[in-house]
């Protein structure tokens, strides 16, 4: 009971409900991720057109935007009226609106009216959408009549705006690093009817980009009408495959929902496409901050749960160790009580001999009959008595003694010097008890480290019960008590039997119980035995048991010196 006071039951309780409610809830959450999977595809799906049409709707917004704008400076006064006389001061005007135009978006790269021989008039240039416009110098304009784009939008009619593909910047005939995607709107320019030239606004289109692959479900890819990859938000696709010579990365198993997305002037479809994210992602995603709140939760309840129900066993175990400690002592009383009568039967012959020896020394001195040599005699024989009875008290007070340390012992000596105990309640009661020694070995295989003295208790309450039993069963010049031992690999057996007719079957099942006692009312407590099992069970961590055998009481004690 001791030891299973001292166990630490929290850490088990604490242990024990954490696995359990975490199991508990990863079973409900797997059973939850498997309903949801026979349903993600057509949510998924769901999910996907629905993103797609918000996409959709986006870049058509763009787009539109961007047309809208470059016809609201097609029809600008200031711009027409330099169309129609290109003096110098309706120059400054149209680059002046230019430059309103250019400072209000920043995501405007280019403005720039060429001529319909491909001469540059107006340009306007943004490096980049952070950085500051400039106007460029008649010196530096350039002739583009040999450009695609040029060729193209010379050709429109007069409503007509040509929408060039999504492409790379290039500088000096190289792709400008970083990447900065561009997209042109154009429209004729046209005076009475006569085509003299192009207006033109190119895009940055990068945040555009940006904002069409950008969602937290999927994986989103947006292609051209020859497969070649734009943009995409999965950091394992290659980007920009045509102009980089890269290789598209192929999944189509993965994708959800494809479909086309814009159309430009310049011969290219763009189209769109959804993929589930990786597992990793898709876990991620689902397991939110949510969910591990609820992980946290459920530790915590199950901790605290664990905590007060820890304390139960204990205080069961205190409980019982308290009523165990009362019937310990009640029990000390009872052997301490059976021990004094013990040694009132050891004491009784050398007291008798002391007082005959006493007398005889008086009636002879009152004879002057007592000489020096029978004097010493008789002295020493008084001196003897009086070294047994000293010698006897030691034995019993060793026994007495509380055990608080293991200590080396015999098991075979320990039981003969517990005889001699009670001889004279052997003597008195005229029982014989006979010792047989089973082992063919040497008797250090009886050696055991433990508690001598509670096994002497253990060994006294057996043959105690073995000598009541025959004083009520056995005629006096029959009594015979045998103490068998057996060692067989480590493992010790102590077999006590007696001849007294053996237990009674009312009490045979219960005999190790308390308050259950073989002997009469005004003789027992009932707790001899019930402490016996205690001390074999609990300190000595063995067996002890009790059957009839052969008209005989036989009690069994095994004990295991690996465990002991």
């Amino acid at each position: 009971m001791e030891q299973l006071k001292k166990e630490n039951y929290l850490k088990k309780f604490s242990l024990l409900f954490i696995l359990t409610a975490v199991s508990f809830t990863i079973l409900i959450l797997s059973f939850a991720l498997y309903e949801i999977a026979k349903y993600r595809d057509i949510i998924y799906k769901e999910k996907a057109q629905h993103e797609y049409s918000q996409k959709k709707e986006q870049i058509n917004k763009y787009y539109q935007n961007y047309k809208q704008l470059i016809n609201s400076i097609k029809t600008n006064p200031l711009f027409t009226n330099y169309i129609k006389n290109p003096s110098k001061e309706n120059l400054r005007n149209s680059t002046s609106l230019f430059e309103s135009f250019v400072s209000y978006d920043k995501h405007i790269t280019q403005l720039r009216y060429i001529d319909i021989n491909g001469e540059e008039k107006i340009r306007i240039d943004r490096p980049n959408t952070n950085g500051d416009y400039k106007i460029i110098e008649n010196l530096n304009l350039q002739n583009k009549e040999h450009r695609n784009y040029f060729e193209k939008s010379i050709k429109l009619s007069k409503n007509e705006v040509y929408i060039s593909r999504i492409d790379l910047n290039i500088e000096n005939k190289k792709i400008e690093i970083p990447y900065k995607p561009v997209l042109r709107f154009s429209v004729p320019i046209f005076e009475e009817n006569k085509k003299t030239g192009i207006l033109i606004i190119n895009i940055f289109a990068e945040e555009l980009l940006d904002s069409i692959k950008e969602s937290k479900d999927f994986d989103i890819t947006i292609y051209d009408q020859d497969k070649e990859v734009l943009v995409s938000n999965n950091n394992l696709q290659n980007e920009w495959t045509r102009y980089l010579k890269k290789e598209r990365i192929k999944n189509t198993n993965s994708i959800i929902f494809e479909e086309f997305l814009i159309k430009s002037s310049d011969y290219e479809n763009l189209f769109i496409s959804f993929s589930s994210k990786n597992w990793l992602n898709r876990f991620l995603t689902f397991f939110d901050y949510k969910v591990f709140l609820l992980f946290a939760l459920i530790i915590f309840i199950a901790f605290v749960s664990a905590y007060y129900l820890a304390k139960i066993p204990k205080k069961l175990f205190d409980r019982i160790t308290s009523q165990q400690e009362i019937l310990i002592q009640q029990s000390k009383t009872s052997a301490m009580g059976e021990m004094i009568a013990i040694l009132a039967h050891q004491w009784r012959q050398p007291l008798n001999q002391i007082s005959v020896l006493i007398q005889e020394i008086e009636f002879k001195k009152k004879l002057n009959l007592l000489s020096d040599e029978e004097f010493e005699t008789i002295s020493n024989k008084i001196k003897n008595s009086l070294s047994y009875m000293s010698h006897t008290i030691n034995d019993f007070r060793d026994f007495l003694k509380p055990s608080k340390e293991k200590n080396q012992f015999n098991i075979l000596d320990t039981i003969k010097n517990t005889l001699k105990l009670i001889d004279a309640k052997f003597l008195n009661d005229y029982v014989t008890c006979e010792i047989i020694n089973n082992s063919k070995n040497s008797i250090k295989e009886y050696d055991l480290i433990s508690y001598e003295n509670e096994f002497k208790h253990v060994i006294i309450n057996i043959l105690n019960n073995s000598i009541d039993a025959l004083k009520i069963n056995t005629e006096e010049n029959n009594k015979k008590i045998t103490i068998e031992l057996f060692n067989k690999k480590n493992i010790i057996i102590i077999k006590i039997s007696d001849n007294g007719g053996g237990i009674e079957d009312s009490i045979k099942d219960k005999i190790f119980e308390p308050y259950k006692s073989t002997k009469e009312a005004q003789q027992g407590t009932g707790l001899g035995l019930y402490m016996s099992k205690l001390i074999i069970e609990n300190n000595f961590h063995g067996k002890i048991s009790a059957q009839n055998l052969d008209n005989k009481a036989v009690f069994t004690i095994t004990l295991n010196k690996d465990l002991v």
